[in-house]
């Protein structure tokens, strides 16, 4: 599970205050706690909050092309980012990273909004063009992934999670009695409406396009279901999706495992852990412990202190392409940020929980 944020200006090219994406990021820092990656430019600020599942060492979001034109931040998973992959190196697309997150940004240069029809998972996304000033966001087909936007003030702003949006200032957290009446009978608002007033979700199987002050949502993806007379489900149409059901069950399965072999050796070597007997004493770990053993005070040692020096702060691309440090708390951030680990959203305020309901 990842986070992500952003918001757009639609009319002033005023750029996005990088607290702001701060601030949207801390209310859902629990769905990507490795890293967390921006991207500021005139127009738009983008955010993630990472949870490294695949890729852990290459895949820091935001993410661009080669000529960073395309920005991509992303939550979720590409099943089939392999065989997509292999497509696009054919079509002469070159990759820095080992994650999916890279291959959907490359369909998307490929195939424009008609790469939704290729994925195979479940997936959030947002990509800018910087080129054309366009924001695209997009959903899976049954909406696993949740993605929540408003227009609010000439300002597109959206996130995975409702309370991201409520940290802005200008968004007021306010019951839609209409929506209300929904829950009452449905148990859940339905889509695209919530149950706070301007605020919407994109629906399952649909996607945005801001372009040029306008926001447009098209559906890309429904299901479809039999027809209702008799003939309609033969016995031969159901033995063949019995068979088709089954050959994608166990290719899901095995392209799943082939991604996962690192998890699954470490949880079968867990579950092959030999266990102590009931009764037993407990064994004491042979493995040196990361915590600093306590000096005893009748030995002295001339040897000079090993003591672990602090980090020196990372270097991030500026939007000029210089480098910039960034070091906890400091003010001055370059145009562009790359995910790091050192990169960390403050913590909310009083004053923005109460905005936050």
């Amino acid at each position: 599970m990842c986070g992500i944020v952003g918001i757009l200006e639609q009319h002033d090219p005023r750029p996005v205050g990088q607290n702001e994406l701060r601030r949207m990021l801390a209310a859902i820092r629990h769905r990507g706690p490795d890293e967390f990656g921006l991207y500021l430019d005139r127009h738009v600020g983008l955010g993630s909050a990472r949870l490294s599942i695949i890729d852990l060492s290459t895949g820091q979001q935001p993410i661009a092309t080669e000529d960073e034109n395309l920005w991509i931040v992303f939550n979720g998973e590409i099943f089939n980012y392999l065989e997509l992959r292999g497509e696009l190196e054919s079509l002469g697309h070159r990759f820095r990273t080992r994650s999916d997150t890279e291959v959907l940004l490359h369909a998307y240069e490929e195939f424009g909004p008609q790469c939704l029809e290729r994925l195979n998972g479940q997936f959030a996304f947002a990509v800018w063009n910087a080129r054309e000033q366009t924001l695209f966001l997009a959903r899976d087909r049954l909406g696993v992934r949740p993605l929540f936007y408003t227009v609010n003030g000439g300002r597109l702003i959206f996130a995975s999670e409702i309370k991201a949006i409520l940290t802005q200032r200008q968004v007021r957290a306010e019951i839609d009695p209409a929506v209300l009446g929904e829950v009452f009978i449905y148990w859940a608002p339905l889509a695209p409406r919530t149950l706070f007033r301007g605020i919407r979700e994109i629906p399952p199987g649909h996607f945005l396009l801001a372009r040029a002050g306008e926001v447009s949502v098209k559906r890309y993806w429904q299901m479809a279901f039999p027809g209702s007379g008799a003939d309609s489900i033969s016995a031969a149409s159901v033995d063949e999706s019995l068979v088709q059901f089954s050959a994608l069950l166990v290719d899901a399965s095995a392209a799943s495992m082939s991604r996962r072999t690192s998890l699954v050796s470490i949880i079968s070597s867990a579950a092959m852990r030999p266990r102590p007997m009931p009764g037993a004493l407990p064994v004491r770990p042979r493995c040196p412990s990361r915590s600093t053993p306590t000096p005893n005070p009748r030995q002295t040692s001339s040897r000079p202190s090993t003591a672990a020096k602090p980090a020196a702060p990372t270097a991030l691309a500026s939007h000029s392409g210089s480098t910039a440090s960034l070091s906890p708390g400091s003010g001055g951030l370059p145009a562009r940020l790359l995910g790091r680990r050192n990169l960390r959203p403050p913590n909310l305020t009083r004053a923005d929980r109460r905005n936050a309901g």
